[in-house]
């Protein structure tokens, strides 16, 4: 590599040579991806071999919230063309979203754990925790909390679809549509306020504000996912929150973690390592999720309350079991 004087003269070299280093990178990649591939084929293996029985509990599980999820969607349907005022209604909505984004996520911890992306797997872990803390939270009150949870989603999403037409003058939402958009938004503001609250409806966790205790000063305390893991007995995980968080973010704490050395050399790929330390909670987390999203769907005992709630702990005990096939080392 030459040295320059100027940064003209580096400019200049880069601008020459750049493109044909980026060519010769494409060729290396080519030459080397049947390397990387059977490389990533080798941890899979041997993670197939040591995790068998607990990876095919996780296939189950998958499989079981995809299904009880299409007999959550059923009785929405049913429950509409029956009663369209039903009030619990709103909270089925709620929970069967959470069922079904639990399902995505649980998808993606799996393919990561297969893979031997362990880190990436703790990262989603993260989202399935948060998920689990907010189904609790909406299967143990009333269509009011699961209406402000709804109407939370719209005034958020509108205000980020705005903010980034105001920056970029486009958008996939049409000038039109997200002025409608943001006048509905500005209402149900004005609806969901709360009176002495230190927040506002459209800040973070804004529709969990009713749930917060009152400060020395007598005001309704800021709502965040630790105080919320509180009030949903979830808690008990804060540490391991805290870890993914710097894994979601790429502080120095989660890189660091993250980065490993293997025979004195940097690991810049998968890895059979750790795998457990994300099945555990996972499935620990799913209980927790499952409980919430299947026995507090229906308000009352009936036929598909007895249903759901069978599924459910069959779910919660297939997690349980499956804990005990990732042990701790």
């Amino acid at each position: 590599m030459p040295r320059f004087d100027t940064l003209a003269e580096l400019r200049e070299f880069l601008e020459t040579n750049a493109p044909g280093m980026a060519r010769d990178t494409l060729r290396s990649a080519a030459d080397s991806r049947e390397k990387r591939r059977a490389d990533a084929a080798e941890v899979n293996q041997a993670i197939t071999k040591r995790w068998s029985e607990g990876l095919a509990a996780l296939d189950a599980a998958i499989f079981a919230m995809g299904q009880n999820g299409l007999m959550m969607l059923k009785r929405l349907d049913e429950v509409d063309a029956a009663d369209p005022n039903n009030s619990h209604q709103t909270v089925r909505v709620v929970l069967a979203l959470q069922q079904f984004n639990a399902l995505i996520v649980l998808q993606e911890i799996q393919v990561l754990l297969q893979a031997g992306f362990w880190s990436g797997g703790a990262a989603r872990w993260r989202a399935l925790h948060e998920t689990a803390v907010t189904a609790k939270l909406i299967a143990e009150h009333d269509a009011t909390l699961a209406q402000r949870y709804l109407d939370h989603g719209f005034v958020v999403q509108t205000r980020r679809l705005t903010a980034y037409f105001d920056e970029h003058g486009i958008g996939p939402v049409a000038p039109a549509e997200l002025a409608s958009r943001t006048k509905k938004a500005a209402a149900l503001e004005q609806v969901h306020g709360v009176s002495n609250a230190s927040s506002k409806f459209r800040e973070p966790y804004g529709w969990a504000i009713p749930l917060m205790g009152m400060n020395a000063k007598g005001r309704r305390m800021r709502p965040s996912m630790e105080a919320l893991e509180k009030l949903a007995g979830l808690d008990h995980r804060r540490l391991l929150v805290a870890s993914a968080h710097g894994i979601v973010h790429g502080d120095s704490g989660g890189i660091g973690g993250t980065a490993l050395m293997e025979d004195g050399q940097w690991l810049g790929g998968p890895t059979e390592r750790f795998i457990e330390t994300v099945a555990r909670p996972t499935f620990e987390t799913l209980i927790h999720l499952a409980g919430a999203t299947h026995i507090g769907f229906e308000p009352e005992l009936n036929d598909f309350c007895e249903l759901i709630c069978l599924v459910g702990s069959s779910l919660m005990t297939l997690c349980g079991d499956a804990m005990e096939k990732f042990p701790r080392e």
